[in-house]
C-alpha cells in the first residue's frame, strides 16, 4: 500500500477499483420477479371485489377440468408435494424444470403448461410443520 498525494491520481484509482453493474451480455440474464398472483386474479367491476383463482386440495387426475388455475396443497401433516409431484409426473410428464422449488427433498412448488392452461401447484406456506 502507498501514500498517493495527488488528488486527481487518488479520484481516478477510485473510479478504476468500483464495481460497475451497468453491463449487460448474452450470457447474464436478468429475472424481472412477478407476482403470480397477478396473472390469476378475477375482478368483478359490479361488485368491485377481487378474487383469484384458487383450488385447494384437488386430486392431480381433475385439473383439466379447470381454466389456469393455482392448486394449493395443505394439511396438518402435509410437509411437502412429493406424492402429488410423483402422481402428475405419472398423468402429465415432467413439469417445466425452471418452476420446480424445493429443499433439497421436499418439493415445494411445480408448475406445468397443459393445453395452453397454466397450472401452479404449491404448498400452503401457513400449515407447514
Amino acid at each position: 500500500m502507498y501514500l498517493i498525494k495527488d488528488e486527481n491520481r487518488c479520484k481516478s484509482m477510485l473510479e478504476k477499483a468500483k464495481d460497475h453493474e451497468n453491463f449487460n451480455t448474452s450470457i447474464i440474464e436478468l429475472m424481472q420477479k412477478e407476482n403470480v398472483l397477478n396473472k390469476f386474479k378475477d375482478y368483478n367491476e359490479e361488485t368491485n371485489v377481487i378474487t383469484y383463482k384458487i383450488e385447494e386440495n384437488i386430486d392431480p387426475k381433475y385439473i383439466n377440468k379447470y381454466e389456469s388455475r393455482i392448486f394449493m396443497y395443505s394439511s396438518p401433516s402435509r410437509n411437502n408435494l412429493n406424492d402429488t409431484f410423483y402422481q402428475c409426473i405419472e398423468l402429465y410428464g415432467i413439469p417445466l424444470t425452471n418452476s420446480i422449488v424445493s429443499d433439497k427433498t421436499n418439493i415445494s412448488k411445480f408448475e406445468y403448461i397443459i393445453n395452453d392452461r397454466l397450472y401452479i401447484f404449491v404448498l400452503d406456506s401457513n400449515d407447514v410443520v
